[in-house]
């Protein structure tokens, strides 16, 4: 078993606007932290996929936005290495964290 963690840009099919006191924001996307257990790269990929998506938004994962990286079972938090047990699949995850179309991430 393999271990990733790392930060996930998910992209709207359809941006919506947002209003704060900053003004109105037209919503792009968000971003999500994992810590994934997975047999290769292509499983990561596929849970993330398949946890990461939010049945209230459709989403795409933009791979190329998103920075992932291997880890050690030994870098894993205890709660975390107690939840991996040879499994594959989201051993951690926050919310998400939205952004507006003028903070996209430069390429």
């Amino acid at each position: 078993m393999k271990y990733y963690k790392g930060c996930i840009l998910f992209m709207l099919e359809e941006p919506y606007v947002s209003e704060d006191e900053d003004g109105r924001k037209t919503i792009v996307g968000y971003y999500r932290h994992f810590t994934v257990a997975a047999k290769d790269e292509r499983s990561m990929m596929k849970v993330c996929e398949s946890h990461g998506m939010s049945p209230d938004m459709k989403s795409k994962i933009d791979w190329t936005g998103s920075e992932i990286e291997e880890i050690s079972f030994e870098s894993l938090s205890v709660a975390c290495q107690l939840r991996a047990e040879g499994n594959e699949g989201i051993l951690y995850s926050t919310g998400r964290i939205f952004f507006p179309s003028e903070e996209l991430p430069q390429r």
